[in-house]
């Protein structure tokens, strides 16, 4: 409780820091209804999970619970993927009870925070862009941001039950946000310390997803952008960090774990993707974009491996709200090259995450993922898109909204 509580006055200190007080109170308002809302979804599912004799959700979420329980007692060991169990540890050490619902409110908590740190990012993304001036559309953004983030039932339920995915999203929208806090600092000592941070924030995102050390690779190459550097330069910048990281690999054992566990897992990935059909490697984003669905949803004995009630109507809801933005976001976007051209860095960075996230999962489980990735997905996908693009629905977008939702709908039917 002692940690929740931490994180709890740093997400109310970043709302502080909004510098409009109309958006600020926006979001404050915001973020104590979708506590009761999150609450209510919170103790219907302890209530389901005590009336099926489980105390945590299946799969990973259950592993995870049992290494915590052994550490708690003070038989502690290597596990593979011990940030959870360290995280998961300390939330218990400083909570008044032992009880596995205080690491659902930590991961409530930090999806939340998630969400404010990428409304804060669509906020600076729509100033520095200077594409809307007016206050009231800028403020509509963040608002219609919020309602489908914080308010979308399926990411909320997903994310809430395991650490591993609320925990990675956390990571990746902090190297983004503690870069837009520098970018207008001109101290050296800070952007080292940041250097530093990247390290650090590195090796947390490895050992959340092999793949993740990425997101501090990108925030280097911002910070190489961001001083206009000459391109021998540059490449001095990256090939000095990447030496550091190979001679932290060679010199230390837990580096080296790291570097196994790569050899490892891409070669799988890779493998995976290879044998995929040609209809499987077509299908495969565009599944994991839209899937599994709402009429899916329903059926969780069919097409789920673990689920709960409570999980399926979540989904089915949580399902429905994203095709009806994915058909609004898609209706809004008129041209793909005006799209591009005015990405700030914080949409560069949520975009290359979001490459990176959906190739990886495209490749590895031809698009057909759990419910927790897509909730991950659903954020970044929706900071992305309100931080360039303005949400205003005139007739217009209407049509193109219900025409492309006639669509997805179909392809979700059959593909989802």
């Amino acid at each position: 409780m002692g940690l929740i509580i931490i994180l709890t006055i740093f997400m109310f200190y970043i709302i502080n820091k909004v510098p409009l007080k109309i958006i600020r109170r926006d979001i404050l308002m915001k973020i104590f209804f979708a506590l009761f809302v999150q609450s209510v979804i919170l103790i219907i599912y302890r209530l389901e999970l005590m009336d099926l004799g489980r105390v945590v959700y299946y799969s990973d979420a259950e592993v995870y619970w049992k290494h915590t329980l052994s550490y708690l007692s003070g038989n502690i060991y290597y596990a593979y993927n011990d940030i959870y169990i360290w995280i998961s540890y300390f939330i218990q050490k400083t909570s008044p009870f032992l009880w596995v619902g205080w690491n659902n409110i930590y991961n409530i908590l930090i999806v939340n925070i998630s969400i404010v740190i990428c409304a804060v990012g669509v906020l600076n993304s729509l100033q520095e862009s200077k594409l809307i001036d007016c206050k009231y559309t800028i403020r509509k953004n963040i608002n219609v941001f919020l309602n489908f983030t914080l308010f979308n039932p399926l990411t909320i339920y997903s994310l809430m039950r395991n650490l591993k995915d609320a925990t990675y999203l956390l990571m990746v929208v902090l190297v983004i946000y503690f870069f837009q806090l520098l970018q207008n600092k001109k101290s050296k000592s800070l952007w080292i310390l940041y250097i530093i941070f990247l390290f650090f924030m590195a090796v947390l995102l490895y050992r959340i997803r092999p793949w993740a050390f990425v997101s501090s690779i990108l925030a280097l190459y911002f910070i190489i952008e961001k001083n206009n550097l000459s391109v021998k330069k540059r490449f001095l910048w990256i090939v000095l960090f990447s030496v550091f990281a190979i001679i932290l690999t060679m010199f230390s054992s837990r580096f080296m774990r790291i570097y196994s566990s790569t050899a490892m897992w891409v070669p799988i990935v890779l493998s995976s993707a290879l044998e995929q059909t040609f209809i499987e490697k077509l299908i495969s984003i565009p599944r994991l974009m839209i899937g599994p669905g709402p009429i899916r949803s329903l059926f969780g004995s069919t097409y789920f491996v673990f689920y709960t009630i409570i999980g399926n109507y979540m989904s089915f809801i949580g399902s429905m709200m994203w095709w009806i933005q994915i058909s609004f976001m898609a209706s809004k976007v008129s041209s793909i090259n005006f799209f591009f051209k005015n990405l700030s860095i914080f949409s560069k960075y949520i975009l290359l995450n979001i490459v990176i996230y959906i190739l990886v999962y495209a490749m590895a489980y031809s698009g057909s993922s759990e419910l927790r990735f897509r909730g991950v997905l659903y954020v970044l996908i929706s900071a992305l898109f309100f931080s360039i693009i303005p949400a205003r629905l005139d007739k217009k977008s209407l049509f193109k909204t219900s025409l492309l939702l006639i669509i997805i709908t179909i392809g979700g039917l059959i593909f989802g």
